[in-house]
């Protein structure tokens, strides 16, 4: 009996493709250029009327940074971390799967999503400061930027022992 195969979302394409560039040339991390260029020669992938290269890095990224996967300890994690390389004339982003990459990649990529982080932060309270001082209403709206207790709520269990407490 033949099986049916169902055609994959892109974002779900996109994934499969980068897995299997890496296997094939057995290495954890990949420039996305590289897999763009063995992926249209090996016919995995093909392009709509905008600048090959620019639409596959956009698609790709996306689906890489969406993601996600059930780590052993029970937490959804980005399957897929980028991070940005200073090379001369070859700058750009290596990619590299969560338990795989190297631990220099996954110390430069969560540096750097951090660094993100902290800008977002700090646009965030310059938008609140020009709100309170120039809103309308007169109205002054607080933030607390420390996280940790946002971070330990989300470790708290979400299931509990529905036994009786003695």
């Amino acid at each position: 009996m033949t099986q049916v195969q169902f055609a994959k979302s892109r974002n779900d394409l996109l994934p499969a493709i980068f897995n299997e560039y890496c296997s094939v040339h057995g290495i954890q991390t990949a420039d996305l250029y590289s897999v763009f260029i063995w992926a249209l020669e090996n016919k995995k992938w093909e392009a709509s009327t905008r600048s090959l290269w620019s639409q596959f890095r956009q698609e790709m990224s996306r689906a890489l940074c969406e993601d996600r996967i059930v780590d052993p300890q029970g937490r959804s994690v980005r399957r897929y971390h980028a991070a940005k390389t200073e090379d001369g004339e070859n700058s750009g982003y290596l990619w590299g799967a969560i338990f795989e990459a190297p631990p220099d990649h996954m110390q430069r990529s969560l540096q750097q999503r951090r660094h993100r982080i902290a800008k977002m932060t700090i646009r965030h309270k310059q938008d609140t400061d020009s709100y309170n001082d120039n809103n309308v209403h007169g109205a002054q709206l607080s933030f607390e930027y420390d996280f940790r207790a946002d971070i330990e709520e989300s470790e708290m269990p979400t299931e509990y022992d529905e036994s009786p407490i003695d």
